[in-house]
């Protein structure tokens, strides 16, 4: 009776750990999905090819404590959006070969993540601030590593 009361603790133990184990997996990978499934929705902002200026784009990225520095390069489509349930901005800039979608959102993962985006067409990374995530999505690998480059240069997260 005691060693059937102890393997039943020791099975609850397991269970717990197993679900706490996975658990920033889970919010990390839906986060990523939900970040993709807005990129294939507004697949219109991809084709944008106006110019929005710099003072334009920082006032867009104040609220979430984020600011671009001139040469970060040319944003063809910038605006608020929603995703699950939580307003972000949504800014596409001109990449290398195919547009890069920059998605900022206050919903924050835990610190230092830096998680790839895995989806048959977009691929990208996901980067936690001190306010929340931002997500960096393109087609094309090179656009995406080469923006990546300029980001880090010229994309200040405010503290």
């Amino acid at each position: 009776m005691i060693i059937l009361n102890l393997l039943d603790m020791a099975f609850s133990f397991l269970i717990v750990v197993v679900i706490f184990s996975t658990a920033p997996f889970n919010k990390t990978q839906a986060l990523a999905d939900a970040f993709v499934e807005h990129v294939k929705f507004d697949v219109a902002a991809l084709r944008e090819k106006s110019e929005i200026s710099l003072q334009q784009l920082n006032q867009l990225l104040k609220p979430h404590g984020v600011k671009a520095d001139r040469n970060i390069g040319k944003a063809t489509s910038a605006g608020i959006c929603v995703i699950k349930g939580k307003q972000g901005a949504h800014v596409v800039f001109q990449g290398k070969n195919e547009p890069v979608t920059v998605i900022i959102l206050p919903e924050q993962l835990k610190a230092d993540d830096e998680d790839a985006i895995n989806d048959p067409l977009y691929k990208g990374y996901l980067v936690s601030t001190k306010h929340g995530t931002l997500a960096v999505i393109s087609e094309d690998e090179e656009s995406l590593q080469e923006f990546k480059i300029r980001m880090r240069d010229n994309l200040m997260i405010y503290i």
